[in-house]
């Protein structure tokens, strides 16, 4: 497994193809500077290959709406579908409204396992 980190999250790369994002500090405040770092990050890891990702949510501060549109703005070009798990409508803050942005399929999920089971369908099979 090839990982990355930054202060605030980790991204992992599995044997089954898929990303998955889960955070290192639930205490900052998102910021644009902090959103663009991890997805320069994410793209360290993908080196160019097109992967599906799984971002936990679970204790993050909620960012807003320019964070979110940064974040989606910086996100490697590579990437696959986007699952998204969180128990806490609060903690997408203002995801709803920057999700038009992702060029890639978008669920919403409250555990990991159907996150990961979704994400599968959008693992390439030579990038495996």
């Amino acid at each position: 497994m090839r990982s990355v980190e930054t202060p605030t999250v980790r991204f992992e790369l599995g044997a089954d193809g898929i990303v998955r994002s889960r955070p290192l500090d639930t205490e900052t405040e998102p910021t644009v500077e902090i959103a663009e770092r991890d997805a320069a990050a994410l793209a360290r890891l993908l080196d160019g290959q097109r992967r599906p990702l799984v971002v936990t949510l679970a204790g993050v501060v909620p960012a807003d709406g320019k964070v979110w549109a940064a974040l989606i703005r910086s996100l490697p070009k590579n990437l696959t579908a986007m699952a998204i798990v969180s128990t806490n409508p609060a903690a997408m803050g203002q995801f709803p409204k920057a999700i038009g942005a992702l060029i890639v399929p978008v669920k919403v999920f409250s555990n990991a396992e159907d996150a990961s089971d979704w994400a599968a369908q959008f693992v390439e099979s030579d990038s495996i």
